[in-house]
């Protein structure tokens, strides 16, 4: 059962994710657009999993149980209870702000990383501007205020540090 968990994602991420993600792309209403499944069993699926909490929206019941009881069988009360099981397969989700926050500094992290490997072997040629400006052809940076300077610097940022993959035990970077 898929279930629709709505997000925001920071819009000079897309364009990556895009084409990072494996998924099945549509056309409506003249907009392509690509619908993504993570599994449950993904990392990334368990880490976002772990952070749903029941939305405040209508759950939609199945079925219910119902309950008789005789609580004296010599004058004969009876009553009866109604019960519904929660979980997450039959109310709302949603994911907390802070999460949605948490989230894309995670994905700003796996964009960077990516971005850093590819640009190193562009380095290895001695042709460092060349990728940085087919990396921004090929995922419109320039339209999300990226220039070759601002990721040139990022790069040499990145290149100066001996842990390559210290942002994802750090502080994160500016929301920008």
């Amino acid at each position: 059962m898929s279930t629709l968990i709505q997000t925001t994602i920071r819009p000079e991420l897309i364009p990556v994710l895009y084409d990072f993600f494996e998924g099945k792309e549509y056309t409506i209403a003249g907009k392509k657009v690509k619908g993504v499944k993570i599994d449950l069993k993904s990392s990334l699926g368990r880490y976002i999993r772990s952070m749903c909490e029941k939305a405040e929206r209508p759950e939609t019941k199945r079925f219910y149980n119902m309950v008789f009881e005789v609580q004296d069988l010599a004058s004969k009360q009876y009553t009866a209870s109604v019960y519904q099981y929660i979980d997450g397969r039959n109310h709302f989700l949603k994911l907390p702000e802070p999460f949605i926050d948490d989230l894309n500094h995670m994905l700003e992290d796996i964009f960077r990383t990516s971005l850093n490997s590819y640009l190193r072997g562009f380095e290895k040629n001695g042709k460092i501007k060349e990728g940085i400006r087919q990396y921004m052809k090929d995922y419109d940076l320039e339209e999300h205020g990226h220039t070759l300077e601002s990721i040139e610097r990022m790069y040499m940022r990145y290149k100066k540090s001996p842990a390559k993959l210290k942002r994802f035990q750090h502080k994160w970077t500016s929301d920008a």
